[in-house]
């Protein structure tokens, strides 16, 4: 009689224990348990064991006391795969502070603060104009739309 009472991906054998367990899901090391109960002779007894059979080593242990000699050639494991479907409520506020962290940096790139000053003070002749700016950014674009600035004030007429 012959029957397989257990299987493992992956052998693995914890001493302290003495207990048989699957290392990894994958299956690098599959082994399968047997049940063998058999009667060598007519008047001998009943002979039971339950030896181990590894599919990548089918000569490393001899069953005692077996005329059988048995061997793992082939299995087909089952197919999975590692993707997970969860639901998580707050997914929605990472992704709208993702993006306004996103647009934030890329609105700092691109547009820049400019501050400009204009004392206009009277006098006899007309007015006299003092001009200053400040920017933080972008320092020679601001001096040419400065300069730009300060020649269409100058052709101005009162």
């Amino acid at each position: 009689k012959l029957s397989m009472t257990d299987f493992v991906a992956d052998f693995g054998f914890d001493s302290t224990a003495k207990k048989v367990y699957s290392k990894t899901v994958e299956h690098t090391n599959p082994a399968i348990k047997l049940a063998i109960t058999e009667q060598p002779s007519a008047k001998a007894a009943l002979v039971q064991t339950t030896p181990w059979i590894f599919y990548q080593y089918p000569d490393l242990f001899e069953i005692q006391g077996s005329k059988y000699r048995f061997e793992l050639v082939g299995y087909q494991a089952k197919k999975f795969t590692g993707l997970q479907i969860t639901k998580d409520p707050g997914v929605n506020i990472v992704w709208i502070g993702s993006t306004m962290i996103v647009v934030g940096i890329t609105l700092s790139s691109f547009i820049y603060h400019r501050r400009l000053w204009a004392k206009v003070i009277p006098n006899e002749g007309g007015v006299t104009v003092h001009i200053g700016g400040n920017t933080h950014k972008s320092q020679i674009d601001f001096q040419k739309e400065f300069r730009k600035l300060t020649e269409r004030i100058k052709t101005l007429e009162t």
